[in-house]
């Protein structure tokens, strides 16, 4: 892969056609067969992640790492922007629920 490590974990998504990659610097990865492109690949974590499982009824992704399982909700047609110019602790979160469904997180 693009991080020259192995994929230690792979899970296929029938209904999207994606196979999903998970390797051991904490990289996920999503490829499209029917595209033949990378839908997304993103570091999602500092530790290796050991296994992936995916939960297609609930599109729910569980990622497991040494010290931790990690759920991820898999979110299609989505447009989203992250912002990494925050570079000190979390001390307030705050959820509310979205018009269009879905729950906004901000966390400061």
């Amino acid at each position: 892969n693009q991080c020259n490590t192995v994929f230690n974990s792979i899970a296929w998504d029938s209904t999207s056609q994606d196979v999903i990659v998970a390797d051991n610097k904490g990289n996920l990865g999503f490829y499209n067969l029917i595209q033949e492109t990378w839908i997304t690949w993103k570091n999602v974590s500092d530790e290796p992640i050991l296994e992936l499982h995916l939960l297609p009824s609930k599109t729910r992704l569980l990622l497991l790492m040494p010290h931790s399982l990690q759920v991820l909700e898999i979110l299609r047609g989505v447009k989203f922007k992250e912002l990494k110019e925050h570079s000190g602790p979390v001390v307030s979160i705050s959820s509310r629920s979205m018009n269009e469904g879905g729950v906004l997180y901000t966390a400061a």
